[in-house]
């Protein structure tokens, strides 16, 4: 957390320079390498949290966390796609820091979002991505959960944490990140109940 306070300190100086004729190319690098230091923050305290203080367990309605989730993203709400509600026993920080990276994922590495589906599937609710990418293999992503793992293809500059983080939440709730026989990513979760 003590990044956190530089990083808005980082922010505002950004704008002053913005404010004071600073390029507008140079501003917008500028914000957005505070913007990825930010989000490597987030990375590294949500992998913080799972080693000392574990998930706090709680009654989270999975759809509220998806909307929330594209919205923060900047994604269309009409993405989402739900029948019923469901809701997930999930640490709330932790399924939105997995939902945001799953988001960020499509978005970088595969095209762009094409849909974030939630639905119930056997005593888990289930978070399908669909992406415009050509998909992953199942070995694909046992090698890009392993930290600092990239696709040779990168060209986000990704540092290979996100994934990673997904597959530990997962893990820790007693869920799993899987890939569908479509290559789509998909976030199990254990459902609390559903009305």
């Amino acid at each position: 957390h003590e990044i956190r306070t530089p990083l808005g300190h980082l922010r505002l100086l950004v704008d002053h320079a913005a404010d004071a004729g600073l390029s507008e190319k140079l501003t917008r690098q500028l914000e957005e390498e505070v913007l990825e230091i930010d989000e490597l923050v987030a990375q590294l305290l949500g992998g913080s949290k799972l080693d000392t203080l574990g998930p706090e367990r709680r009654r989270v309605d999975a759809i509220d966390a998806a909307r929330s989730a594209l919205a923060r993203a900047g994604e269309a709400a009409t993405k989402l796609i739900a029948d019923e509600t469901v809701f997930v026993d999930a640490d709330p920080t932790l399924l939105a820091r997995a939902l945001a990276n799953l988001l960020r994922n499509a978005r970088e590495h595969g095209g762009g979002l094409l849909s974030l589906r939630v639905e119930p599937d056997a005593g888990s609710v289930r978070f399908v991505l669909r992406d415009a990418g050509p998909g992953l293999r199942p070995e694909d992503l046992a090698r890009l959960t392993k930290p600092f793992a990239r696709d040779a293809a990168d060209s986000a500059g990704s540092l290979g944490l996100g994934l990673t983080l997904v597959a530990r939440i997962a893990l820790a709730h007693g869920g799993e990140l899987r890939v569908g026989e479509d290559g789509q990513l998909m976030l199990y979760l254990p459902a609390t109940f559903s009305t």
